[in-house]
């Protein structure tokens, strides 16, 4: 190790000489370099035992340590810590022999004897030394004379703490490396005085810029209709007085589009792009390295000296970071002083709503910025702007826009979002439009998409919005009544409300309808209001509800609005989250009359502006109010001879006039009076109400059955009750009536007792309901446990399978394969002219293996997803346990490919078949069949003899003299066969074209396919053929090779031939079998002959994959 010191100590601060504060200077550190048999390498430090380095040397690891040290330790004045980085000078090279006991199984955990080399320091007696295993990164200190036993008992510990114990793979592959060398490199270090140090902390000091904003992004398209507001805005940012700009417009009016065009300007006169942040990003950036106050000030420095501007987005942002408990100076407060002294340049944009908070938050504070505004456009400028700019959109991505597609946007957008925004809002409408359907060929967006994802936007149905679709009358009814019982004059005024918006007679700039719908309580008012947000909006849970109960008072009506500075308004906050809704206001005569003032705003100008200068847009929401004024009065019984109702609707119109002003009572829409609910008309609710029920946790999770009668519902109508309270009464009743009862039904029971419960009307009206129970004998379903349990041994045999070394095989090559890419991308940097990986057969090699590694990650994502539905169907969350036969199907095609991924060798064999000629064309047409149905590849030839065989003819006159002299001549023959070579087989490809016709000895079959030969290979052997009473034998041989290479075996068509052979497979009365085994299956039946090997196969699979066969 190297020490630099400087030359001149009079002009620089004394240096520190190390020579003379350490006693031990470290000269080198020690590197060992492991090489395996595929002549990789790995290089691990002793410094720094815990890291290791793939495919690299000992001295490209000494460079990269000595930058290391240099820039982390020394360049930053760590010299202590830089000097303990410090190895001995000279190790012994020692091969120690460790015994590594057993297990609790001494088969799977056999106690063995492994070696390992290991470097040992030196020194005197009763000194520590140092002890070091490279493959196991195992340091060890001890003294000198027990070092070795040290080392010994660590590596033992080691295998204990690891479980490579357990594991005599892994303690194989820990002495899988060939060779281990040391190497004790020097690492060449300079030293810096104290004043060097400083200039190095100075010069290392990062800009803060690029750390809290980027180059803003000017892109391509240009800004339309903006020309004179950006004449003004280059005048104020640029020239001797420039100054910081605010740009004023409205929400989507184009402020942005400004200043991306300015950029875009000042990028081709190459006068600097402006940056761009946000007031997130720059307290983020600011506050990396403790107080944000002090790095704003260098930041300031900063953008002064490289004379760049910085775009913050939203002004009123900077107001809203930057405090914290103890400090109340926000952002914006803290960049007051650098504007108003001209050392900053900023451009923002603002809301003349947010302008105003931000001038009551700090006034003047808008005074320091240039202020440039957008004049509100015409509606007919607004359009041609947004045209042009969708068109050009279009243009850019490829995709064509019909007019009328923006032209119907554009009106839906004034009819229900009238203060959304022009023509911004549209335009990025249309953009997210187009980037979703480009790249595809002929894109077009058209009226129908426009319409449709406007639909999909705001929830509302398009048969409400689309005027070329009809709107049925009756549906619309029959929806609403399916929800609200006994309230006929009430419908009809909600479904012509429906109608009138459907036609697009409602004024536009308020809300879509308003209505007061007033009555008794519990007569459906509420329901009403939750049935129009489900009808309008898809979902009931879309509905706005204020309680205004909650309001009585001015301080709480306050809390609609929200405050400045403080929280969110709860009106204002709901509606902007969701301004496509319905917003009711429940019991409105209990509100504060100063809400009264904001309802007004609301009804007629279908807006209201929050304390946070935000504005809430309710012109696309329905806004409901319920009241019962005049309720009480118009259910009481009236007195006197001949006394009458008055008529409801007058009633309550009259109630509302009195308690509300004219101007309010003005502006409500629809007066919608409900009345009280008859005998009959509540039967339908309680029939309702017992539906509900059902569905209440306690009957769900009991095993219980209920059974409700059909007068049940109509029972409980008759019985007496409060007809003042309405629909709330059903609930008492039905409690009183029926819950009641059937708590004290099963109460007496255990919680998993089954149980039948049936529930009768009385027999007389007004008599209690007759509630009974009985057990339930009920079968025990035992499928969803046993699914589960199927489902786990699975997931447990795939681990078993991904955990093989068949597979781990895969994952190595795969591994070795992406190192060999990045060494290849790393020649190709250098060497251009190399060819592109994906181009290699290596690339395609890694391709295949990553695809089955996909595979097997994708079978266990879904098998433990079919856990999760099978443990639901356990507990009764889902109606049936899931089916597992389709990934057991999967899981077999992946082994199946991912045996043929590692040896490809095995997708070919040669099948051959030789019988009796009649009997053989049997046997190749079944062979065929199966291979087929399996899904391989086959083609054949037909094996016939060279030569006609010699018959000897009979010379005796006696049939016995004949049979006598033909045995004579065969033996004479096969002795012949013995001494000659056998007569040559011609082989035909088939079906045969050749005129050749000898005896037919067998036919050749070549399969392709993967792990064909191992799915076919347990069916070689002499098969035993019995037609009736006589018998004959056949010969199959699999083997691994194509048909090219295969050899027919010698004298295959004699019968002694087979005379010493076993019989391997016996087919009798039309099933083939096993001799051996229990294994049987109808033949010729290719299906059912194939169900058999796939199970064989997939058996086979299993152990091979687990290593257990070969």
């Amino acid at each position: 190790m190297h020490c630099g010191h400087c030359k001149n100590h009079e002009a620089e601060s004394a240096p520190i000489s190390f020579a003379h504060r350490t006693p031990a200077i470290p000269s080198s550190l020690a590197f060992f370099e492991l090489t395996t048999v595929a002549g990789e390498s790995v290089v691990t430090s002793l410094a720094f035992p815990g890291m290791a380095w793939l495919g690299s040397s000992a001295q490209a690891m000494a460079r990269r340590m000595t930058q290391a040290v240099q820039s982390h330790l020394i360049d930053k004045g760590r010299y202590l810590e830089a000097v303990q980085i410090n190895d001995p000078q000279a190790f012994e090279r020692h091969e120690i022999e460790v015994d590594i006991p057993g297990g609790r199984d001494p088969l799977l955990q056999p106690a063995r004897r492994c070696r390992h080399i290991a470097f040992l320091s030196t020194g005197p007696a009763n000194t520590p030394c140092i002890g070091y295993v490279p493959a196991l990164g195992i340091v060890t200190l001890a003294e000198a004379e027990r070092l070795r036993d040290a080392v010994v008992e660590a590596v033992v510990l080691e295998h204990r703490r690891s479980g490579r114990q357990a594991d005599v793979r892994r303690q194989v592959a820990a002495q899988w490396f060939e060779q281990v060398e040391l190497a004790q490199l020097p690492l060449d270090l300079v030293f810096h005085s104290a004043e060097a140090l400083r200039r190095l902390k100075n010069e290392r000091a990062e800009p803060l810029l690029p750390a809290v904003a980027n180059e803003m992004s000017t892109g391509t398209r240009t800004a339309i209709g903006l020309a004179e507001p950006l004449k003004a805005m280059g005048r104020a940012a640029e020239g001797r007085f420039a100054r910081s700009v605010l740009v004023i417009g409205a929400e989507s009016s184009g402020k942005t589009a400004l200043m991306h065009q300015y950029a875009r300007e000042r990028r081709d006169r190459a006068a600097g792009v402006p940056w761009e942040t946000s007031a997130a990003r720059l307290i983020q950036g600011l506050t990396r390295d403790g107080s944000w106050q002090q790095a704003l000030t260098a930041l300031c420095r900063e953008l002064a000296e490289r004379n760049v501007a910085l775009y913050v987005g939203h002004l009123s942002e900077l107001f809203e970071v930057g405090q914290y408990q103890g400090n109340s100076v926000s952002l914006g407060d803290a960049l007051r002083e650098p504007l108003a002294r001209g050392q900053l340049m900023l451009l923002a944009e603002a809301t003349p709503a947010e302008l105003s908070t931000i001038d009551l938050r700090s006034p003047g504070f808008s005074a320091l910025f240039q202020a440039v505004r957008l004049p509100e456009q015409p509606e007919a400028e607004q359009e041609r702007t947004m045209l042009a700019a969708v068109a050009a959109l279009a243009a850019e991505h490829r995709v064509a826009v019909s007019p009328e597609a923006v032209s119907e946007l554009i009106a839906l957008q004034r009819r229900f979002s009238p203060y959304s925004g022009f023509p911004g809002k549209g335009i990025r409408f249309f953009e997210e439009l187009i980037l979703h359907v480009r790249g595809q060929p002929g894109a077009v967006i058209g009226r129908d998409d426009a319409i449709a994802a406007f639909c999909a936007e705001t929830g509302m149905p398009r048969r409400m919005l689309d005027a070329r679709l009809p709107l049925s009358l009756d549906e619309v009814d029959g929806f609403f009544r399916r929800r609200l019982f006994g309230q006929p004059d009430a419908l009809s005024v909600v479904t012509n409300l429906l109608v009138a918006t459907k036609a697009g007679l409602a004024r536009s700039g308020k809300p879509i309808a308003s209505m007061l719908l007033i009555g008794p309580t519990g007569v459906g008012k509420t329901e009403t209001a939750k049935a129009l947000a489900e009808f309008m909006f898809g979902d009931a849970r879309r509905m706005i509800r204020i309680d205004m109960s909650e309001y009585a008072d001015p301080v709480a009506v306050l809390r609609l609005l929200g405050d400045l500075g403080g929280d969110e308004g709860v009106l204002i906050g709901a509606v902007r989250r969701q301004p496509f809704s319905v917003v009711l206001f429940d019991e409105l005569e209990k509100a504060h009359p100063s809400f009264f003032d904001l309802l007004l705003q609301v009804l007629g100008e279908g807006r209201l502006t929050g304390g946070d200068g935000l504005t809430a847009n309710f012109c696309g929401s329905f806004v409901v109010m319920t009241s019962n004024l005049g309720a009480e009065v118009m259910q009481r019984t009236p007195m006197g001879l001949g006394a009458q109702r008055g008529d409801p609707r007058s009633h309550f119109e009259q109630a509302v006039q009195q308690a509300f002003r004219p101007e309010l009572f003005n502006r409500i829409d629809h007066i919608v009076p409900f009345a009280t609910l008859s005998a009959a008309e509540r039967a339908p609710i309680f029939g309702r109400e017992m539906a509900l029920m059902r569905q209440r946790e306690g009957l769900l999770e009991r095993s219980a059955e209920l059974t409700l009668d059909a007068g049940v519902a109509a029972h409980l109508a008759t019985l007496p009750g409060d007809v003042r309270y309405g629909a709330r009464d059903v609930q008492r009743v039905l409690r009183r009536e029926l819950l009641l009862p059937l708590a004290h039904a099963l109460s007496p029971h255990a919680y998993v007792t089954p149980l039948a419960v049936k529930v009768g009307a009385g027999a007389s009206a007004g008599q209690a309901l007759d509630v009974r129970t009985e057990l339930l004998q009920r079968a025990v379903d035992n499928t969803p446990l046993l699914t589960a349990d199927a489902l786990a041994e699975a997931r447990r045999h795939w681990q078993r399978v991904t955990e093989g070394p068949l597979y781990v095989n895969l994952v190595n090559q795969l591994f070795r394969l992406d190192h060999e890419r990045r060494r290849h991308e790393k020649k190709r940097q250098r060497a251009p002219q190399l060819p592109h990986w994906d181009g290699t057969a290596h690339a395609a090699r890694a391709r295949e293996l990553a695809a089955v590694q996909q595979q097997a990650q994708g079978l266990f994502a879904e098998i433990i997803e079919l856990e999760g539905q099978a443990l639901l169907a356990l507990v009764g969350e889902a109606d049936a346990p899931p089916d597992l036969a389709a990934w057991r199907t999967r899981f077999s095609d992946f082994k199946q490919r991912a045996f043929h991924v590692v040896r490809p060798d095995s997708s070919v064999c040669t099948v051959g078949l030789y019988a009796a000629p009649a009997l053989v064309a049997t046997l190749h047409a079944a062979w065929s069949g199966l291979a087929t149905l399996a899904g391989f590849e086959l083609r054949s030839q037909v094996v016939r003899l060279g030569d006609e065989p010699h018959k000897p003819s009979p010379r005796a006159a006696g049939a016995e003299e004949a049979a006598a002299e033909k045995k004579r001549e065969d033996k004479r023959e096969d002795k012949r066969d013995e001494e000659t070579a056998p007569s040559p087989y011609l082989k035909f490809p088939w079906p045969q074209t050749s005129s050749r016709k000898s005896l037919v000895v067998g036919f050749e079959i070549e399969l392709k396919g993967p792990a064909v030969f191992d799915y076919f290979r347990r069916e070689s052997g002499v098969w035993r053929i019995w037609e009736g009473d006589r018998k004959s034998d056949a010969w199959v041989s699999v083997r691994n090779t194509p048909l090219s290479g295969f050899e027919t075996p010698a004298n295959v068509h004699r019968q002694h031939f087979f005379d010493s052979r076993p019989v391997h497979r016996l087919l009798k009365q039309g099933v083939l079998s096993d001799p051996h085994a229990d294994w049987r299956s109808p033949f010729p039946d290719e299906p059912a002959w194939k169900r058999l090997l796939d199970s064989q196969f997939d058996a086979l699979m299993d152990r091979m994959l687990l290593g257990e066969d070969d």
